[in-house]
């Protein structure tokens, strides 16, 4: 590897971060699933000061979908509204924010809390430097009266801001709770949810109009205000009523009634067509784990009224959530990354057999760890339940990095199709 190719690395803000991201998707979750192991086998070698659970939470959330996100937005948002892409200098610092923010946010989860006084500095500065310059891009553009779609995003990634905030907010509060259950409250739906619904909502039958012939996959019309209001109307309704049962039943209305809209726009979209393609097929795919995931509450609510006089609220929160952060995340990130990998680099938009074996090992990640758990509740055995899905999700984005590492370090062809 030479200056040059390193140099090429800087040309456009995706390819550091989907460099960085699928690496650190690899080593954040390695050295979890190394420490259970540990602790499973009362090895001492190194321990959370902090609630292990809460970690883990916090460095897939605003870490490794963190790279994909400001890697996937600050290439695209430019391009939405029409704007330059930012400079290679301010692109280097995001990175370095993000990636000095994990870096102390581990230090300071297992060594001194000093540290975490620094990951909230570097993650916040970088969180809403990024907002910032993302909104000015949108005004300076002059289309934010007609373009509207970018005021999702941007809302968006306001809640992710503020659910940084609120994690560190969190941890120097002494682990006061509430602030940890808010951060994961805005950075689940209010962040990553509605990102991801209005990422796909453009480019999803975009990308399907330009590969299919005769496609006509209609976007429902306010779809987004439907879906971000009900997304407000939780976030609202969870924080008011913290605990006790409405917090149960409002959570559990709120998810079916984005589960009714998410799948009529789904159909709308026609997936079916995209069956003979598939480096398509797989966006729709990780869009229905979106519906999986949407779809525990139904059961949740089922079981709860079938035991009701036992007072029985069932809580499926782990295997739902990780069907939406393995199975819809983890496949859309691949996905999503490929395509504009492959397109920004002229190769052929298709998913060669690297990439068909990544997205297979995500989907059995998603089954393993989303089903196992709910089949074999009552076993002890770690490893049975949770070790080999982090080993599936851990070679899904190695055999990625493998393969298209090298494509981030070469340099741009005139016929990019990006």
């Amino acid at each position: 590897m030479n200056e040059k190719s390193i140099k090429n690395l800087f040309l456009e803000p995706y390819r550091l971060f989907f460099a960085g991201g699928s690496l650190y998707a690899v080593l954040a979750v390695a050295l979890w699933f190394t420490w259970l192991h540990l602790l499973d086998h009362e090895i001492p070698w190194f321990d959370f000061r902090v609630g292990p659970a809460q970690y883990h939470s916090h460095v897939m959330l605003f870490g490794v979908m963190g790279f994909y996100v400001f890697g996937f937005i600050l290439t695209a948002f430019p391009r939405f509204v029409g704007q330059p892409h930012p400079s290679p200098r301010a692109v280097a610092a995001w990175f370095l924010g993000l990636a000095g923010g994990q870096a102390a946010f581990f230090l300071g989860a297992t060594r001194s809390p000093r540290w975490m006084i620094l990951a909230g500095i570097l993650e916040g500065l970088s969180y809403l430097s990024l907002l910032l310059f993302l909104g000015r891009l949108y005004l300076r553009s002059g289309k934010w009266r007609e373009d509207k779609q970018p005021r999702f995003l941007l809302l968006a990634l306001g809640f992710g801001t503020l659910g940084v905030l609120l994690s560190h907010i969190y941890y120097a509060a002494d682990g006061s709770f509430t602030f940890y259950t808010l951060s994961i409250e805005f950075g689940t739906y209010g962040y990553l949810f509605l990102l991801v619904v209005g990422i796909t909502y453009r480019i999803v039958p975009f990308f399907a109009g330009r590969v299919i012939q005769g496609y006509e996959g209609r976007r429902g019309a306010h779809t987004l205000a439907i879906v971000t209001a009900l997304i407000l109307l939780r976030i609202l309704l969870v924080t008011l009523w913290a605990d006790g049962p409405r917090q149960h039943y409002a959570s559990w209305a709120i998810n079916l009634a984005l589960l009714a809209v998410l799948v009529t726009e789904w159909l709308r979209w026609r997936p079916w067509r995209a069956k003979e393609t598939p480096i398509l097929f797989v966006l729709f795919l990780g869009l229905f784990w979106i519906l999986v995931f949407l779809g525990f509450s139904g059961y949740e609510l089922a079981y709860h009224l079938t035991h009701r006089q036992a007072g029985v609220y069932p809580v499926l929160r782990t295997p739902a959530l990780h069907a939406l952060y393995i199975g819809a995340f983890g496949t859309l990130v691949l996905a999503i990354s490929t395509r504009v990998v492959r397109g920004h680099g002229g190769a052929p938009i298709v998913a060669d057999r690297f990439t068909l074996a990544a997205l297979l090992l995500m989907q059995l990640a998603a089954l393993w760890r989303v089903f196992v758990p709910v089949f074999l509740e009552d076993t002890g055995s770690l490893w049975l339940r949770n070790y080999w899905a982090g080993l599936l999700w851990c070679a899904a984005f190695g055999v990625w990095a493998l393969r298209y590492l090298p494509f981030l370090f070469r340099p741009k062809p005139p016929e990019a199709a990006g």
